[in-house]
């Protein structure tokens, strides 16, 4: 899993895929340095599928 700057993250499909999540809650936790503390994230949307090869 990569966290990325734009607050989204990555997860690995196999070795060829990655999925790009963004976090939709409306209670999430921002941490001091201004970045969502995804332990505190129950609500993510699925906004890409990217092929890596």
């Amino acid at each position: 899993m990569t966290i990325n700057d734009d607050d989204s993250f990555e997860v690995a499909i196999g070795s060829r895929y990655t999925a790009t999540f963004v976090s939709v809650d409306q209670n999430v936790v921002i941490t001091g340095a201004g970045r969502i503390d995804w332990a505190s994230v129950e609500f993510v949307k699925l906004t890409a599928i990217s092929d890596v090869s």
